[in-house]
């Protein structure tokens, strides 16, 4: 078998077993996008100046959910795959 061959086996298989278990799929994708709505909802509302940029603070919080969902996904998925 090639290399590409094993790769994409291997990829369809670790896709598989994700979206399987349910709380790993919704530990990565449903928890950060509530934290998301919650704190666009209500802190959402004002503006932050940075030097000569006004932005909107829920601009501010969707880039910090990014990455946040980012991390918590990677330590999320392997302390259940270690459970």
């Amino acid at each position: 078998m090639s290399t590409v061959g094993i790769t994409l086996s291997q990829v369809h298989y670790v896709n598989r077993a994700f979206w399987r278990n349910p709380a790993r799929a919704f530990f990565t994708f449903a928890f950060p996008l509530m934290f998301l709505v919650i704190f666009t909802s209500l802190l959402g509302n004002y503006t932050l100046r940075l030097g000569q940029v006004t932005i909107r603070s829920s601009t501010y919080y969707v880039a910090a959910m990014a990455a946040f969902s980012v991390i918590t996904a990677c330590y999320n998925n392997i302390a259940i795959a270690m459970s």
